[in-house]
């Protein structure tokens, strides 16, 4: 995917995660959809899973770069595996459950 850029490992996108949802509990289950260099590909990526439940887009500096992550939330209308699999067949190949 073009928008997706290996120099991110899964430990930078966990520690961006962390400085942004400093708050958050750590027992909510969501999807990581997926992280991306331009921003309009972020957006076309939440359009399209916006369907599948609560969608948030953040975007985070890392070693001076932009970078837009797409998470999706539940919102009581499916289960988090169905999430999952809509992510994979709506533009996110490498989403994965974040499981609390």
């Amino acid at each position: 995917d073009p928008g997706l850029n290996s120099g991110m490992t899964s430990s930078d996108v966990e520690q961006a995660w962390k400085r942004l949802n400093a708050g958050a509990s750590a027992s909510d289950d969501y999807i990581a959809a997926g992280s991306y260099r331009n921003a309009d590909e972020a957006r076309a990526v939440a359009v399209r899973l916006g369907a599948y439940g609560k969608v948030e887009l953040e975007r985070t500096t890392l070693d001076g770069a932009d970078w837009y992550s797409v998470n999706l939330y539940p919102n009581g209308h499916g289960s988090l595996d169905d999430m999952l699999n809509a992510a994979w067949s709506h533009g996110a190949p490498d989403a994965l459950a974040v499981r609390g």
